[in-house]
């Protein structure tokens, strides 16, 4: 693993979505070897902010260092990092129309997508 790599979990700005992209488990997997972790706090997601920060990860309210962004369902476009890489599930390159503002946001950002 790359020891300066930072993964960040997004806190989910979709109504009612609990879900998150890695478990407190896998982040203390990711600790142990050597890659960091930054969990953006959240009173929704179905793990509790203490069981990120038992497994290692530093709980902020923004996410600072990771480069590497985790989430579950689109984040809104006043929440966008410049220059990181997002891994989430989106259905923004399809083109909807309601999407477009977030498309033209993240290019503009120099954001990567997966």
């Amino acid at each position: 693993m790359r020891r300066n790599l930072c993964v960040g979990i997004l806190r989910e700005a979709k109504e009612g979505e609990r879900r998150a992209p890695l478990t407190p488990q896998d982040v203390k997997w990711l600790v142990k070897r050597g890659v960091r972790a930054e969990v953006e706090s959240s009173h929704t997601r179905v793990f509790k902010d203490i069981e990120y920060k038992k497994s290692g990860a530093k709980i902020l309210d923004k996410i600072r260092n990771a480069s590497l962004l985790l989430g579950i369902k689109e984040p809104q476009v006043e929440d966008l990092y410049d220059n990181r890489i997002y891994m989430l599930f989106s259905h923004t390159t399809k083109g909807q129309f309601y999407n477009m503002p977030l498309l033209k946001s993240l290019l503009r950002k120099k954001t990567t997508t997966d």
